[in-house]
């Protein structure tokens, strides 16, 4: 009876810490993205511009063309992750990360299957930022760390992980 007991209790336990590990995903989950948004705020005012993004995508564009052929594949653009792969990982969600990454890869390539070239990064980037504004507006555009999390892309990368 008191191993019964005991197993029981255990259960309980991890039903009531579940809420307590998937708090603690989201405070992680907000710290990779702000390390990334900092990444990609080159001057350090704390907001965003879209050609702070497109510097971003020239700056890790080798990392991701691998190939060097001037078009990155599927495979490779899996290399794009915020640093919220291994999140993904730790928590079982990596197929789902993985279904997200490609989502946003076939949304900016023109054609998918011959690759996307910098130039769709940078329009992908700067259209998912423009969005992410009220009213889509583009000139003088400032996005801020919560601005940055509406971002479509941001959201479809941190969706699987919520």
């Amino acid at each position: 009876m008191t191993r019964r007991l005991a197993s029981m209790l255990a259960f309980a336990g991890l039903l009531l810490a579940g809420p307590a590990f998937a708090q603690s995903r989201d405070a992680r989950v907000d710290e990779v993205l702000r390390t990334a948004f900092q990444a990609w705020d080159a001057n350090g005012d704390g907001t965003l511009v879209p050609d702070e993004g497109e510097r971003y995508i020239a700056r890790i564009w080798g990392s991701m063309d691998t190939d060097g052929n001037g078009r990155v594949t599927l495979a490779e653009f899996q290399g794009f992750s915020l640093g919220l792969l291994a999140i993904a990982q730790e928590s079982g969600r990596e197929p789902a990360y993985n279904d997200a990454r490609t989502a946003i890869f076939r949304r900016w390539a023109r054609n998918p299957n011959q690759g996307l070239t910098q130039e769709e990064a940078r329009t992908g980037i700067t259209g998912d930022f423009a969005r992410a504004v009220r009213g889509g507006a583009t000139g003088g555009v400032r996005l801020d760390f919560e601005g940055f999390k509406r971002v479509q892309f941001v959201q479809d990368m941190v969706a699987p992980l919520r």
